[in-house]
């Protein structure tokens, strides 16, 4: 089953702000047994700065991320980092071959 439009509200931990994560582009419903959520970077949490990331990875017959790219962001050079950090980080259920993932985190002030 696809999660195409699936939303999950992520509240960062002492924070007013969120990460949003929308699933673009899954190949089936995929949850990572392990997510990090992005740190929101201190400079822009001050200036207000809200934006999104979208990543696209591949998820490894052993259920880590490989090939993680950012392809797009707005505002670019704000939030690319954070969202690269955390989601390297990320675990899945080990798969039987590698699968396709394409995400957006978007960043609220």
């Amino acid at each position: 089953m696809k999660l195409l439009g699936c939303f999950v509200l992520l509240m960062l931990t002492g924070c007013v702000n969120t990460v949003t994560e929308k699933v673009l582009e899954p190949s089936d419903q995929l949850m990572p047994e392990r997510q990090v959520l992005p740190e929101y970077p201190s400079a822009a949490f001050s200036q207000k700065i809200s934006g999104f990331v979208t990543v696209s990875f591949n998820i490894a017959k052993s259920g880590q991320v490989v090939d993680l790219k950012v392809v797009s962001s707005e505002p670019t050079g704000v939030f690319e980092q954070a969202a690269l950090e955390a989601v390297n980080q990320w675990l899945y259920p080990p798969q039987g071959t590698t699968t396709p993932q394409k995400l957006t985190l978007y960043f609220r002030h």
